[in-house]
This record gives C-alpha cells, sequence and structure tokens, in this order.
C-alpha cells in the first residue's frame, strides 16, 4: 500500500502514515517503532555504493591504461592515463632533478682532462692527465725543488750543501675495478736529482781518513801550497731511464661531474743505488806544524798517495752504506682540477 500524507497545522505536511500489521497505520516517527535503513537514508546507501565501487576501481584498472564499459553518461574516452617518462635514449641513469648518477656516467675517449699540483720527495709536482677509458688515464709528472745549506757537516768537513731535485715521468693510471683504487706504472724518462756539497778547509783544521789525522795546509808561495778544497756528489739518478710503480686511491680525471679530486699514492722509483763521489784540490799536511805537506793530486809523494789511499777507502765505506737504496720513494697527495676538452 502507498503511505498517504495530511496536513498538519500551519500548512505543513503531516508525518507519513504506514500501513501496520491488521491494516491499521502506524506514524514513522513514533518512538519504539523505527522504520528500515534503506526507507529513511537512500543518499547514504547510494554515497557508500560509489565509494565502494571507487576501491575497487584501480584494483579491475589495467597498469598501462583504463577502459571502462561504455555506458550512458560516460565513456571510457575521458579517462586520463598516466604514463613514466622512458628514460633518455643514451642509457645514462638519471636521478632526481634530471641529474646523471655519478655511478653510471661515461667519459668519451680522450674527451677530459686533469691538471693539478702536488708535494711528495721528487719535489713540488704538476701533473696533467687525460682519460682514455673506464679503466685508464694517461698522466705526465714533473718535479722540481731545490735547497741549499751552508750548515753541511761530514765526517768533519764543514760546507755547503745543495739539494737539486728535477724529473720527469710518463704514467699510465689503471683503475682494476672500475673504481677510485688505482694502479700506476710509469717511466721516469729525466732524472736530475741529486746532493752536492762542496767544503774549505781552513789552514790548521784537522780532519781523518781510516784513523790518519790531516790538516788543511796555509798558503805559501815558495812551494805553491794552496789551501785544501773539497766537492762532493751524491747522485740519486744511477738508472736511466728508470721504472717506477704506485698504487693509491682517486682519480686524476674523475669518473663524475666533478672537477676538484685529491688522488693520493703511495710507490718508488727503481733508480737504483745512489753514486757516491768525491774531490780534493789543493795541499794538506800530516802535522800540526804544517811542515810535512804535499799537493793531494801528486801521488809520487808520500803525503798526497797516503791521502789519496785513505780517502779511497772512506769512498767505499760510503758507497757501501748506500749501495742497498736502490728505490726512490714517492708518496704524494695532488690537487686536482679536471674538465671537459670535447
Amino acid at each position: 500500500m502507498v503511505p498517504t500524507f495530511s496536513r498538519g497545522h500551519h500548512g505543513r505536511p503531516a508525518p507519513a502514515t504506514l500501513p501496520g500489521p491488521h491494516g491499521l497505520s502506524a506514524d514513522a516517527t513514533k518512538p519504539g517503532d523505527q522504520p528500515s535503513y534503506s526507507e529513511i537514508h537512500p543518499l547514504k546507501t547510494l554515497l557508500a555504493s560509489a565509494s565502494l565501487a571507487l576501491l575497487a576501481f584501480p584494483l579491475l584498472a589495467p597498469a598501462q591504461s583504463a577502459e571502462l564499459p561504455d555506458s550512458p553518461g560516460f565513456s571510457s574516452s575521458s579517462v586520463t592515463t598516466f604514463v613514466a617518462p622512458e628514460p633518455a635514449a643514451s642509457g645514462a641513469a638519471y636521478g632526481r632533478d634530471n641529474v646523471v648518477a655519478s655511478g653510471s656516467w661515461r667519459l668519451e675517449p680522450f674527451s677530459r682532462v686533469g691538471v693539478g699540483a702536488d708535494i711528495s720527495p721528487l719535489g713540488i709536482g704538476i701533473q696533467g692527465a687525460i682519460d682514455i677509458n673506464h679503466f685508464f688515464d694517461a698522466r705526465v709528472s714533473t718535479s722540481f725543488f731545490g735547497y741549499t745549506t751552508p750548515d753541511f757537516n761530514i765526517s768533519g768537513f764543514n760546507g755547503t750543501a745543495n739539494l737539486h731535485l728535477a724529473s720527469f715521468s710518463t704514467i699510465l693510471d689503471w683503475y682494476p675495478f672500475g673504481s677510485i683504487l688505482r694502479v700506476s706504472p710509469g717511466i721516469m724518462l729525466y732524472n736530475g736529482n741529486q746532493i752536492t756539497g762542496s767544503t774549505q778547509v781552513a789552514p790548521g783544521s784537522s780532519f781523518s781518513f781510516e784513523n790518519v789525522t790531516y790538516y788543511g795546509a796555509a798558503t805559501n808561495s815558495v812551494p805553491g801550497a794552496t789551501p785544501l778544497a773539497g766537492t762532493m756528489k751524491l747522485g740519486l739518478n744511477t738508472n736511466k731511464p728508470s721504472f717506477l710503480v704506485t698504487a693509491g686511491f682517486g682519480s686524476y680525471v674523475p669518473r663524475s661531474q666533478h672537477h676538484w679530486s685529491l688522488p693520493t699514492e703511495i710507490g718508488v722509483a727503481f733508480t737504483g743505488a745512489p753514486t757516491v763521489n768525491v774531490n780534493f784540490t789543493g795541499w794538506a799536511c800530516t802535522n800540526v806544524k804544517l811542515t810535512n805537506c804535499s799537493n793531494v793530486a801528486d801521488t809520487s809523494n808520500e803525503v798526497g798517495r797516503q791521502f789519496n789511499s785513505d780517502l779511497n777507502l772512506k769512498l767505499g765505506q760510503w758507497r757501501r752504506d748506500v749501495q742497498d737504496v736502490i728505490v726512490y720513494p714517492i708518496i704524494r697527495t695532488a690537487v686536482v682540477y679536471s674538465f671537459n676538452i670535447r
């Protein structure tokens, strides 16, 4: 049966009445007699159904496109489909803000160079490198340094010493794992490293060779005596050219878009045992009164002959002291700036 409505006070509709049991009418708003949910909340039922449909829609829709059955007032063409952009054709991996990730960045051969400076036992160095491929760089290295001290003393001789360092090397940097670890063989093409010294023996001052004491002679124009003077040279460049090898970390040409790097390495150059040479000129004496003297270059005289014999014995001792030093240490950290050249 259809519910009936009647007008109440002030012309407002009276509450709806529904037929009750045995044909009796019941007031829908009467306490204790509640109507069904669908009869008084049809809008809420509709909204709940729509929400369930929206929740189920993503589960039913395909990943790349959404196709809905055509229905009146709705077509599948009205659904917007979002597709993730394809990666760049070059194969490089991109991160946030479209920046190339350093781990996947690759250099073109001979496209980037690095220029830097360093300090090492070879002196103040200048480095230049260029990439060959992902695993190799080619590098050139030159170093130089000079220092002079007037307070040099050896075996009783006081004098001036000069440290002179100059070298040039070509090096192949190998990154065996494609990372910052590096092994670098090379050749030292030029090596002018050496230590030189000079001494002027004051008249009457003493020194000893092989437990024999000698004295510097005084200038005497009658026999032609001149003060004793000597020079010394320690050569650190016996093998020319010499092989070198280092190991370290950090790249002279970084495999990234960074410009600055701090490559470090430690190794040796196989320069050979140092050479030791000493030469004396002038006169030497064997007594404190400076009366038994001779030119040290005159081996026909007893004093000159004895002086040269003792000098050679001392020189042999110095050479034996350094004969096992066959390598020159290389320990350096460089500051390098790299940039693209094409």
